[in-house]
């Protein structure tokens, strides 16, 4: 039921911004890849690709807090987007 466990003064994310949300992180995402694929030298990118992983942590826990704090089930379509967000840094490369 829409505004089922909120809380007063708790506001939802609109679907429309969710989806904004959702295609801008996977866009960061591939730009990660993209910074690890223009380096030719093996030291770089180990330094860069530990350097995105460190940063893909916050980043997870955003998307998932963001998701869950606004009552998003775990159906195919979220399951479709978390599977997308996993790969689009290496598809970026």
């Amino acid at each position: 039921m829409p505004g089922e466990g909120i809380k007063d003064g708790e506001q939802r994310i609109s679907t429309s911004s969710l989806g904004t949300f959702s295609l801008a992180v996977c866009l960061h995402s591939t730009i990660d890849g993209l910074a690890i694929g223009v380096f030719n030298q093996s030291s770089l990118i180990v330094m860069l690709a530990l350097s995105v992983i460190i940063h893909k942590i916050p980043l997870a826990f955003t998307v998932g807090a963001t998701f869950g704090s606004n009552g998003r089930p775990l159906n195919k379509p979220t399951i479709a987007f978390f599977l997308l967000f996993i790969c689009t840094t290496p598809l970026g490369i």
